[in-house]
């Protein structure tokens, strides 16, 4: 989706303006940061952090970006006082505006905090993507087995160093859950104890562990966003397709073309969980979600938000049923 945007003439887009390579990004390797450069399964296209050549510090690095922008504070307040995430990220908007184009940032490290962009940037178009949660948690799993645990680890630690976020915590409770071993400070200790739980723990405790992030981080940011999309509908369904297409250029005078969007189909993965497991598993989910809703009952965004993640934990059920 944001190689599509990336392609428009009439756009400037930032590629994970908050992953942490950005602090040792320098001229020599920002080349080599590219889709064929690891088994990322993305279209081929050019370097992913191209755009930010003009900011490229002399020896390395990002001007402005911080590695704490990762992880730190993940979960933010909307009246959240953070003035050096404000004016890095107004840096990158003020790249594009000498060039006329619309700036795009296509974000990861940010659902917690869709409410405080919102805050920051009110003129902005704030986009959430819903993905089938089992199918990011076997994607994770696939590159886990593979020797890289972090796409596994990393939400994990996000989860531990969260447990004090109310939506975080009552998650975790529903989902029978206990991380308060894994939070060890700082974050980087943390995601070290997080790999070493990937490598101990069962399939169906790992993919607990993966919707104890994806269900409240997901839940923040689609209370805050003025349009979720939902990326394996996005795939599937023609009509949908063009509503959202129409949707976002009404908003945004973007035209986009999402017709080589694909999503990953049941058969593909690789779930490694019985049937009886998976439903297990998913109930404990839907009794998030209402805790989640329980949590956060005087908030108008809540029922709707509450409402999509489960009929998105509905389809995940639907899909599997076969699969597993």
């Amino acid at each position: 989706m944001w190689s599509e945007f990336r392609a428009r003439p009439e756009t400037m887009a930032f590629y994970e303006p908050l992953n942490e390579l950005l602090v040792g990004m320098t001229a020599e390797n920002m080349p080599l940061e590219r889709p064929g450069g690891w088994d990322s399964g993305h279209p081929d296209t050019r370097p992913y952090f191209e755009e930010y050549a003009p900011l490229l510090a002399r020896r390395r690095g990002i001007r402005g970006y911080e590695r704490s922008f990762a992880y730190d504070r993940y979960f933010m307040r909307e009246d959240e006082a953070h003035p050096k995430l404000a004016a890095y990220l107004h840096s990158l908007l003020a790249l594009a505006e000498p060039t006329g184009k619309i700036p795009v940032l296509k974000f990861v490290r940010s659902l917690g905090r869709v409410g405080w962009m919102r805050r920051q940037f009110p003129a902005a178009t704030h986009v959430t993507i819903l993905r089938d949660p089992l199918a990011q948690w076997a994607s994770g799993s696939r590159f886990a087995q593979n020797q890289n645990p972090y796409f596994l680890a990393a939400p994990l630690a996000i989860v531990a160093q969260s447990l004090k976020h109310p939506a975080v915590g009552a998650v975790v409770d529903a989902l029978e859950l206990r991380l308060d071993s894994l939070r060890k400070g700082s974050f980087d200790t943390t995601y070290r104890a997080c790999v070493d739980f990937v490598a101990q723990s069962s399939p169906k405790d790992l993919y607990r562990g993966s919707l104890a992030f994806w269900l409240p981080a997901t839940f923040c940011a689609i209370r805050h966003a003025d349009l979720t999309i939902d990326s394996d509908r996005l795939a599937e369904s023609s009509t949908y397709r063009e509503t959202i297409e129409h949707d976002l250029f009404a908003r945004t005078g973007i035209a986009v073309d999402f017709s080589r969007v694909r999503a990953t189909k049941p058969a593909d993965i690789p779930c490694g969980l019985s049937r009886d497991e998976l439903e297990r598993i998913h109930g404990l989910a839907m009794q998030a979600g209402s805790a989640l809703a329980q949590a956060n009952r005087t908030d108008a965004a809540t029922a709707p938000a509450i409402e999509l993640l489960r009929q998105k934990l509905e389809d995940v059920r639907a899909r599997t049923t076969t699969a597993a």
